[in-house]
């Protein structure tokens, strides 16, 4: 019975930490389809396409992270509230980018670009830190 339970508590914590390494990849690949969305939008070939959220709440990795899911798969890790300013700042300057370019200032339409990737870069090694 001994053998059985400890057998049950590995297969749960192995179980809990490939949730969370499924969850980083996921989470990497929405930030990368939120990017495309936003350079199809300023390259102009994104008509018909679903324009990205501003609301860093309304996308998969918020509902996952201020949703409480987060938080009991990851929450104990310190890095865990490291997240929350670059994913933050992904939507805000993926969304000011949009502005700038809907507004004709190619200039700063790099620049909130420029801003988008290295917050992005950020989360994703936060996402890895976590992960290992």
């Amino acid at each position: 019975m001994t053998h059985l339970i400890e057998a049950a508590d590995q297969m749960k914590t192995l179980v809990g930490k490939n949730m969370l390494l499924s969850f980083v990849e996921v989470a990497k690949l929405d930030h990368l389809l939120f990017k495309f969305r936003v350079y199809q939008q300023v390259s102009g070939t994104g008509h018909g396409h679903a324009h990205p959220t501003s609301d860093p709440h309304q996308c998969r990795f918020g509902h996952w992270y201020y949703g409480g899911e987060g938080q009991a798969l990851a929450g104990k890790n310190p890095a865990y509230r490291e997240l929350e300013a670059p994913h933050n700042e992904v939507h805000q300057s993926g969304s000011a980018a949009l502005n700038a370019w809907n507004s004709g200032q190619k200039t700063q339409v790099l620049e909130q670009l420029q801003r988008m990737e290295n917050s992005s870069s950020k989360l994703v090694a936060i996402l890895d830190r976590i992960s290992h």
